[in-house]
């Protein structure tokens, strides 16, 4: 279950997360990357554009009524629930239906279902630290994006930075609960306090903790380099944070960089 469903399943009691969601995925998250795009003089507008790992799909809506693509297909394992973001979006007050620009694929976990070569740009935003093979993904991505495109990505939390359990509802105000509690613990802690979301909410949030890839910034480099791109632009997401005694053996660019967003094109 998505955080998006999650919330329109909750009816009332979650009005001012859905709105906060709206605002984070819609409009934040969207005008991220149209900004980022910008500094390397990329554009959107008239292009055609896929995002790996839409999710929900607000962003893609985000983006195709701010830049104007000629195309987004946005692809993703689960499939997007398009009557779904339709009941956000109408919510929420920012559209009655879908652009005729717009679409959902579903993918797969070792292809994505587009032509060589044949996107201007790939966006895919908190997706590596939850693929089972970052590499592998990363080539597929650059199998389909033109030799003179562009790839947006962006990650947070890394797994070993402050907030890279993903679990804040859980353990608010308690940072690095992955390296300082027992994986078990951790699991039981959600999946026993089912909080305003409910109980599916709370074992799919579990599940996810549970299949994270523990991606560090040099992996993802690693990653992106082999796959064939080179990084131009870089943005680090951090803050300043208490480290634990436990997280102690970790390198200090592991804990305190908690997310990334950069553009890469192809080498």
């Amino acid at each position: 279950m998505r955080e998006c469903d999650a919330l329109l399943a909750a009816g009332e009691i979650a009005r001012d997360d859905l709105s906060q969601w709206v605002e984070e995925h819609y409009r934040e998250a969207a005008n991220a990357v149209i900004d980022l795009l910008a500094t390397v003089g990329a554009s959107l507008r008239g292009r055609r554009v896929a995002d790996v790992g839409c999710g929900d799909g607000l962003i893609d809506l985000g983006l195709v009524h701010r830049a104007q693509p000629s195309e987004l297909v946005g692809y993703d394992i689960e499939p997007t629930d398009e009557k779904q973001l339709i009941r956000a979006a109408r919510a929420a007050g920012i559209a009655d239906e879908l652009p005729r620009n717009l679409r959902f694929e579903q993918a797969y976990a070792d292809r994505i279902p587009a032509d060589d070569a044949s996107f201007d740009v790939v966006v895919s935003w908190s997706v590596f630290e939850h693929a089972p093979d970052p590499l592998l993904l990363a080539r597929e991505i650059r199998r389909i994006v033109r030799h003179d495109g562009h790839l947006f990505l962006q990650v947070w939390p890394f797994y070993f930075s402050e907030h890279g359990s993903h679990l804040w509802d859980w353990f608010p105000g308690e940072g690095f609960v992955q390296l300082r509690l027992d994986a078990a613990e951790v699991e039981r802690t959600v999946r026993e306090n089912a909080g305003r979301l409910g109980p599916e909410w709370a074992r799919a949030q579990a599940e996810t903790f549970r299949t994270l890839n523990r991606l560090t910034l040099d992996g993802l480099e690693r990653s992106l380099m082999l796959a064939g791109f080179r990084v131009s632009r870089l943005e680090l997401i951090s803050n300043a944070a208490l480290i634990p005694v436990e997280a102690a053996r970790h390198p200090l660019s592991d804990l305190m960089i908690g997310g990334v967003k950069l553009i890469a094109e192809p080498a």
